[in-house]
């Protein structure tokens, strides 16, 4: 994207460009321009002026690379590692916990329950913060904790700034590195000849989450303003890909737990109409207890028997299914979506950005040989199946490893879990 920029009056040294400039150049004026390598700024330079009064007039051209977001990408990309970006201020003055930033910590957790994976959970928290509250460009301004839990809080109403900040300090305590951006908005329709009137009022905040491999992606919580019609709006600031890539992306459905029914009882606890005996709440809480002890018998066996059938299957082949079968299932744990659509190489993709290191290295190759063996009609000998369940082997020790014991009890616990695995062993 190329941009031709004229200041009216803008005060300060910071200049607007779209994204990261690849170069800047200027056109009128006697300014010397920068470009800031961490942020990718444009700035007045050494020996250029920085009085909104000498600014006034100043015209340059930057030349922009303006990332177009890939669905496919962004879905299962790992989030970069920097301590930099996922740090926040946790005590005061005196070395007391902050007690803001756990009410952040909490209503992160709330607003991203039933996500799992990073851009789910970005995706999901911008969503939220939409959906509770509502953009007011006369609030108070300010993005100190005091502000921000006051906005989240009790206010509920505030600038595109304070919902920019509340996204990060969210966002980073679910260990999401994130930053704030400050720009303007222009009118995507344009103006008369491709030129845009660009005034104080548009000024922007918006969060931004850093992916490896994809670099910072924008995120958008301010909610759009309600037109005239009484219709709502696009979030402002995002742009028509951007909602195109987000409708590509698949949803998880979130769990619901559906009513508990309870018969009708008289005062005494006992059922009405029922005769003598010990009461009916006896009766129900031996047959809950019991209930619940096969259950748990049965989420323990059901797992354990499937992973034997898979690996002690005759047929060599088989038994590199079972592992990959086995990878998938322990990979659903640490975020891959619960479906059968998945490709191996995207599940491989998936695998090696989570798990990382010698535990992923040989989950690109063990992919095609499941793609050769299920639809190639390859014959594996008895070395190979067994080095692809020496794969499977290091692959769930790294899973046992990330996923604590508690939330790997939980989830085996999961109905949809036992019926998926009760699935596999009869086909197995």
């Amino acid at each position: 994207m190329e941009q031709h920029v004229t200041v009216q009056n803008l005060p300060g040294i910071w200049l607007p460009a779209a994204d990261r400039p690849a170069s800047v150049e200027v056109t009128k004026g006697s300014a010397r321009l920068a470009v800031d390598p961490a942020s990718g700024v444009v700035a007045v330079g050494k020996g250029g002026a920085t009085g909104s009064r000498t600014n006034r007039g100043l015209s340059y051209t930057a030349v922009s690379q303006v990332p177009v977001p890939e669905a496919k990408r962004l879905q299962y990309a790992a989030v970069h590692e920097s301590s930099a970006y996922t740090s926040l201020p946790r005590t005061d003055a005196a070395g007391k916990p902050v007690k803001a930033v756990e009410t952040f910590r909490q209503l992160a957790a709330i607003a991203t329950s039933g996500s799992s994976y990073p851009y789910q959970q970005a995706y999901e928290l911008a969503t939220w913060l939409r959906e509770h509250y509502r953009f007011d460009p006369r609030a108070v301004p300010g993005h100190a904790y005091r502000n921000l839990e006051f906005f989240l809080t009790t206010g509920k109403h505030g600038t595109s700034e304070q919902f920019a900040a509340s996204f990060a300090v969210m966002a980073r305590t679910l260990g999401l590195p994130t930053r704030v951006a400050v720009g303007f908005r222009a009118d995507e329709d344009g103006g008369k000849g491709g030129t845009r009137q660009v005034r104080g009022q548009d000024a922007l905040a918006w969060p931004e989450v850093r992916f490896q491999g994809v670099g910072w992606v924008p995120f958008y919580p301010t909610p759009g303003q309600t037109s005239q019609d009484g219709s709502t709006v696009p979030p402002a600031g995002r742009p028509k890909e951007r909602e195109k890539a987000d409708r590509d992306i698949a949803e998880q459905p979130r769990p619901s737990v559906p009513p508990v029914r309870q018969d009708d009882t008289d005062r005494s606890g006992r059922a009405a109409g029922s005769g003598g005996g010990l009461p009916v709440w006896v009766y129900a809480l031996s047959a809950a207890l019991l209930a619940a002890v096969a259950y748990c018998g049965f989420a323990a066996w059901v797992p354990y028997v499937t992973r034997r059938r898979r690996r002690r299957a005759r047929d060599p082949g088989q038994r590199v299914l079972g592992a990959w079968q086995q990878i998938v299932d322990r990979l659903t744990e640490i975020g891959l979506p619960a479906t059968a659509a998945h490709t191996a190489t995207e599940v491989a993709s998936f695998g090696a950005a989570r798990i990382g290191g010698s535990g992923s290295e040989q989950l690109p190759a063990l992919a095609r040989l499941v793609n050769e063996v299920g639809y190639g009609g390859r014959v594996p000998d008895e070395a190979t199946a067994e080095a692809a369940w020496r794969h499977c082997d290091a692959i769930e020790q790294v899973v046992t490893r990330t996923v604590p014991r508690r939330e790997r009890v939980r989830r085996a616990l999961r109905p949809l879990t036992l019926l998926r695995h009760s699935r596999a062993g009869a086909r197995q």
